[in-house]
């Protein structure tokens, strides 16, 4: 009866390690998702300084991996008009309806 009391303590504690590294792992690789997606959109920051029409489409690119998200936008108003970026698109809102440039 004690060793089949050992076995399965021995069990217990395998189980709970596996669960701890599995977890552990997890936090490894969202940071390293993270790390991955800044280096990207300081690259592009980088080449295109200034640059919004490919600067904005980056970080939503990013923004949308990190997220594990169908869809992001970033937006930003500018002489009255709202901007807003998708990772494919910029969609331009004035006052009567939205315009899309692809």
């Amino acid at each position: 009866m004690q060793t089949f009391a050992d076995q399965a303590a021995i069990a217990i504690e395998s189980s709970s390690s596996r669960l701890a590294l599995a977890q552990r792992n997890e936090e490894l690789s969202d940071g390293l998702e993270r790390e991955r997606a800044t280096s990207d959109v300081l690259r592009i920051i980088s080449k295109s300084p200034g640059d919004v029409a490919t600067t904005l489409p980056a970080i939503a690119s990013a923004a949308s991996r990190l997220c594990d998200s169908d869809y992001v936008a970033i937006g930003f108003i500018e002489d009255g008009v709202w901007q807003m970026w998708n990772d494919l698109t910029q969609i331009t809102f004035n006052t009567v309806e939205p315009v899309v440039r692809a």
